[in-house]
């Protein structure tokens, strides 16, 4: 008779780990599932992040080339007026060497 009950209970032992193990196996899958879903979420969510930088900073180049050529234009506008004025200053001073020669 106790022979009979350790073998039932080796089998309930068995069967209640068994079903345990089992158990175990689904919350786990259930956890690597929510994990994966959260990771997935969150290397999404970096992707856009990544993206949204990236944008911005073409579009801070963008406007740092356009602010720098417009200022090589002006710098560019300010010599040519210089020159022109250093040029009739220059035309102004022989035309009145001229007239001083002249007279």
């Amino acid at each position: 008779m106790t022979r009979v009950r350790k073998v039932e209970m080796s089998k309930m032992r068995l069967e209640e780990q068994a079903r345990y193990s089992k158990e175990l196996a689904q919350v786990r899958d259930e956890m690597e599932g929510t994990w994966q879903k959260r990771l997935e979420a969150l290397r999404q969510r970096e992707s856009e992040f990544n993206e949204k930088l990236s944008k911005r900073e073409a579009d801070s180049e963008q406007q740092l080339y356009a602010h720098r050529q417009r200022m090589l234009s002006d710098m560019e506008t300010v010599r040519r007026r210089d020159a022109e004025s250093r040029r009739h200053a220059q035309e102004a001073q022989q035309h009145i060497a001229r007239q001083v020669l002249k007279s």
